[in-house]
């Protein structure tokens, strides 16, 4: 009886030590979905990538002007003047977008920290801007920012900033904050999507913002106004991978230890029961009896 009681446990055992690596296993491919991110626009080490110099957002209008007009005297400029391909809108972010990039693909220098470096192409309409392939570093690589593109119209960068603002705090551009300068919707629209960008895990959708938004590869932060940078979403997947082992781990330990303490318990219980006497009374009936006198025996 004992060794039905203990072979039924053991098959019991064996059906809840499964049904908990199942379930073990299935609770940390749940977790391991959740803590991992979209793809990322982040590039390996080994990439080379198209590159352009656009202005930084933060660049004033005389900045700007100033720029331009020291790259159109080494580069030619004819397509931002009248009647050329870039003139219209005329913007001075565009013209000196333009100017700017001529000169960085003929001498490879993009003006410092007025200029930063782009992956993704801003020409727009007939308007071409030309790109140069360049060894992307391994420092480089596990950095990117979201900006708005040079041709962006000022009502399309107002939808920038409503949307990104209604997912992210954007106090950072108000009056006070460390963004408000310069005041300028270019600026403050390229802070508002950097923000979006880097909370929404550097997806190439999340800079997309209706083909307004570019990547760039070499910080736009000045001044006060810092632009965050988050963790990769390479690296953020592979903690997530990590997470969801230490998980599984965690559970099919739990599970060993509960199945332990029930296999006790029941090993207890049936020592026990082998070891408790009858609780009924052992009548002895003795192995003679005296014969009680009868009354032919009396005297």
């Amino acid at each position: 009886m004992v060794f039905i009681i203990a072979l039924q446990f053991y098959a019991a055992m064996a059906k809840f030590i499964t049904l908990c690596t199942l379930a073990a296993f299935f609770l940390s491919l749940l977790h391991a979905h959740a803590a991992s991110p979209g793809d990322s626009h982040t590039l390996s080490t080994a990439d080379t990538a198209e590159t352009w110099c656009v202005p930084n957002p933060s660049l004033t209008y005389k900045n700007l002007q100033e720029i331009e007009t020291f790259a159109c005297n080494y580069v030619d400029c004819s397509s931002i003047h009248s009647g050329g391909p870039c003139f219209n809108p005329l913007n001075a972010f565009i013209h000196a977008a333009f100017a700017m990039n001529a000169y960085y693909q003929e001498q490879h220098q993009c003006f410092g920290n007025s200029g930063l470096i782009s992956i993704t192409d801003p020409s727009y309409g007939n308007c071409h801007f030309a790109g140069r392939e360049e060894k992307v570093s391994s420092s480089t690589a596990l950095n990117t920012w979201c900006v708005a593109k040079p041709a962006a119209t000022d009502n399309l960068l107002q939808l920038n900033i409503d949307f990104a603002c209604s997912h992210v705090n954007c106090s950072v551009i108000e009056p006070g904050g460390e963004c408000q300068l310069q005041d300028t919707m270019m600026n403050h629209a390229s802070v508002d999507m950097n923000l979006f960008y880097q909370s929404s895990g550097r997806t190439d959708s999340s800079c997309y913002f209706n083909s307004t938004g570019m990547n760039v590869i070499k910080d736009p932060s000045s001044g006060s106004c810092v632009y965050n940078v988050a963790v990769p979403a390479s690296l953020r997947a592979k903690k997530g991978k990590s997470k969801a082992s230490a998980t599984f781990i965690g559970l099919m330990v739990l599970c060993l230890i509960i199945g332990c303490v029930l296999l006790a318990g029941v090993v207890y219980l049936i020592l026990k029961l082998r070891q408790t006497p009858t609780t009924a009374a052992a009548v002895e009936t003795p192995m003679y009896r005296l014969q009680e006198p009868t009354a032919a025996t009396l005297p």
